[in-house]
């Protein structure tokens, strides 16, 4: 997991706990009615599905950045080799096969991080969002 996607994760959660608080005490304080809990609960699944949009960007960026690099690099080989075919061929190889390798593993770890934050977000805002008014029976 990247250290951009763990901040990400935190930012996001303290984000729904601040939510989470702030409709508890609204609602708690009855300001203008006592649904303020639920408010919070829609907006955490407002967090989560933009943290699915930020993750599908994320890997696009991620994914074009890896694609320059890939490209900077046949070119300082077909430079560096040019007359020798064979040799050009085996290092431009290797290098396509590099970049095969380190696109899965991106792939793995974002899609794995992502869905993990989302998916908890999501399911921590909707039973908020269903549930919030009659949290308070609780207690």
């Amino acid at each position: 997991m990247s250290t951009t996607t763990t901040i990400h994760g935190v930012i996001l959660w303290c984000v729904a706990i601040l939510l989470i608080v702030s409709g508890y005490v609204l609602s708690e304080q009855q300001f203008l009615d006592q649904l303020w809990l639920s408010r919070a609960g829609c907006l955490i699944v407002v967090l989560g599905i933009w943290s699915g949009f930020s993750g599908l960007i994320e890997e696009r960026l991620t994914h074009r950045a890896m694609k320059f690099k890939k490209h900077m690099a046949e070119r300082r080989i077909r430079r560096a080799f040019g007359a020798d075919e064979e040799q050009m061929k085996e290092e431009l190889d290797r290098i396509q096969q590099n970049y095969n390798e380190r696109r899965v593993k991106m792939r793995e770890e974002l899609g794995i991080s992502v869905g993990l934050i989302e998916a908890s977000l999501l399911v921590t805002g909707t039973f908020l969002w269903g549930f919030g008014d009659l949290i308070k029976f609780l207690w």
